[in-house]
């Protein structure tokens, strides 16, 4: 799949959250983390950092703090119960632990600086973009989550973070298992959403 046509990348591209524990070959991981140093930056500044998690310990105390953002938040949200969604979330807080390799992508901020603002974001979030989309194309499943956030101090202290960096998200990267495949996502008609010219 490795000659995916863009087009069809982008229409193929889904959150996969039930993922093989098969190991993703290095020439592998090295491809899809190579396609997201290619995203634009504010400035070309390239102020991002990726964590490639594959040791068992570090993924297993990171499921401790995934599962408890899960358990306290999340579940309890009325419009999360029972959707497709959420079953297919629940899954993957159940094996998080599991996933062959788990990417942290950082960025560099002033320290104290909010950590949530829209300009932040643009300068990491589409790394984020073409580091899934590349892993779509050598058929490599992935989802953005940020349930991690919610302990980034003690993620940033497990991971070795530096201040001066916070975490943006965290990718789970798998072979999907067969109960989610690519493609297939429901989305609104762009009638519904594109507006010319005004409102």
């Amino acid at each position: 799949m490795s000659d995916m046509l863009l087009f069809d990348a982008l229409n193929a591209q889904r959150a996969i959250r039930f993922l093989k524990s098969d190991p993703i070959p290095d020439d592998v991981l090295n491809q899809i983390l190579e396609a997201a140093l290619r995203a634009p930056s504010g400035g070309n500044s390239q102020p991002w950092a990726f964590i490639v998690v594959r040791d068992p310990a570090v993924k297993q105390q990171l499921a401790v703090w995934y599962k408890d953002f899960w358990d306290n938040v999340y579940s309890q949200r009325p419009d999360r119960k029972d959707s497709p969604v959420s079953r297919s979330a629940g899954h993957l807080v159940q094996h998080f632990a599991e996933a062959p390799v788990i990417v942290i992508p950082c960025i560099v901020g002033s320290k104290g600086s909010d950590r949530d603002t829209m300009t932040t974001g643009a300068s990491i979030y589409p790394a984020v973009q073409n580091l899934m989309l590349a892993a779509v194309g050598l058929g490599v499943g992935s989802v953005i989550t940020t349930f991690l956030q919610n302990h980034e101090d003690k993620v940033k202290a497990l991971l070795g973070v530096p201040d001066d960096y916070q975490t943006a998200c965290a990718v789970p990267l798998g072979y999907p298992s067969g109960e989610e495949t690519f493609g297939g996502s429901k989305r609104r008609p762009l009638d519904e959403v594109v507006h010319w010219d005004r409102w």
